[in-house]
């Protein structure tokens, strides 16, 4: 209890209601690990298919997830965090990580977490804050929420917003984007544009990226809870 204690001082912002979760999924036995085997990313997708399947998201394949694995894990891009009661994967979130931002990329609650209300989630995005903080990471991004949904009471937008602003982080708007792999879909994109020149051919590989459903002037947005963390200690403030 008392480094539980600790860990809560570090968070000031963050509510009462994160504070329970976290207290809670400790005391149902819920410990959060990072994964470095195979057999433990087959347990990670096992635990996001269930959690997909529950909140009817698109599920991708397998090799999708080893094929970031084998990428972004010894380039120290990634990391992903199971949750365990007695062996037993019940929870998991995959990070992405770039120079100071910490980005939260997938993941999922197992049937057995949700049908015995095992707050596993406040467990691993703990476990997770505190990774990142004693690694120097300065941002927390809890990725999108669908505010235009939840101005039109969508209630399950609601709860994902609930969840990812409870930690005191705060909503930021950033600009979308798309890369475009087809040459021809790229040179057709910028001519529409372009009205003194066109684009004739694109050679070698392309590595540029436009403005997703938008024009030059009116970019696509997306809203995200970001959480800063300060170099001494863990606390999410504005940012």
């Amino acid at each position: 209890m008392i480094v539980l204690f600790f860990w809560l001082r570090l968070t000031k912002e963050a509510t009462n209601e994160a504070r329970r979760g976290v207290r809670r999924g400790k005391e149902d036995g819920v410990e959060a690990r990072e994964i470095s085997k195979l057999d433990e990313l087959k347990e990670f997708y096992d635990v996001y298919v269930q959690g997909a399947e529950a909140t009817r998201q698109k599920i991708y394949p397998f090799f999708y997830f080893l094929s970031l694995w084998k990428c972004f894990l010894h380039r120290n891009k990634m990391i992903i965090f199971n949750g365990y009661i007695k062996d037993r994967p019940i929870g998991s979130l995959m990070f992405l990580m770039h120079n100071e931002i910490i980005h939260i990329f997938a993941g999922g609650n197992s049937d057995h977490a949700r049908s015995n209300y095992i707050n596993v989630g406040d467990v691993l995005v703990w476990h997770a804050i505190e990774w990142a903080h004693k690694r120097n990471f300065r941002y927390f991004d809890f990725s999108g929420v669908q505010l235009f949904k939840i101005e039109g009471r969508d209630r399950k937008a609601y709860n994902i917003y609930r969840f990812k602003s409870k930690w005191g982080g705060r909503t930021v708007i950033y600009h979308d984007y798309e890369k475009l792999l087809q040459k021809n879909r790229l040179v057709s994109f910028l001519n529409h544009f372009m009205v003194d020149s066109t684009v004739h051919n694109l050679k070698g590989d392309s590595h540029i990226f436009v403005p997703y459903k938008s024009s030059f002037l009116e970019f696509g947005t997306t809203h995200s809870i970001m959480g800063k963390l300060k170099n001494s200690s863990t606390t999410l403030i504005v940012c």
